[in-house]
């Protein structure tokens, strides 16, 4: 099940939540489009176009399962692969805005969520190639097929 991220301290409480040491980003998954910029300072940008799916995979070493994050109408993703997870850790979360600085990874998106992965998600082999993320029909599949636009409206109506 994918846990979205609507407030600010639903983040902070996921960051406090996990022992980063030695973790790292296994995976990267972009769908359905998107082209590097070659004009960010970085070289490492991506920039999604609407309605863009990123997920990343994240080896725990120190837990019983793996971590994904998901983005939602991604907007831009940047991974520093000589930065690790150990780094602080800066998100801001608003409505239908969200931008996460992981140190080894930038976010910015509508929308994030998370979920806990088995542990052999982390092990040896890719992951994501071994789930189709479409249905036929061209819908995603669950736990993507969330409708994260409603969940995210009523979260700040309650507020």
């Amino acid at each position: 099940m994918l846990t979205l991220i609507t407030g600010q301290k639903e983040i902070e409480s996921l960051i406090d939540s996990i022992d980063w040491h030695g973790s790292y980003i296994k995976e990267v998954h972009f769908a359905p489009a998107q082209f590097q910029d070659e004009n960010h300072e970085s070289s490492g940008s991506t920039v999604c176009h609407e309605a863009s799916l990123v997920r990343l995979l994240i080896a725990l070493p120190e837990n019983s399962h793996a971590l994904e994050i998901v983005a939602f109408d991604a907007e831009s993703c940047s991974i520093y692969p000589l930065h690790d997870l150990d780094e602080d850790k800066t998100a801001m979360i608003q409505r239908r805005v969200a931008e996460l600085d992981f140190g080894a990874f930038t976010l910015k998106c509508a929308c994030v969520g998370y979920r806990a992965c088995e542990v052999s998600a982390a092990e040896f082999g890719q992951f994501y190639s071994k789930e189709n993320l479409f249905l036929k029909d061209g819908n995603l599949v669950a736990p993507y097929s969330i409708d994260w636009r409603t969940a995210l409206d009523e979260a700040f109506q309650n507020r």
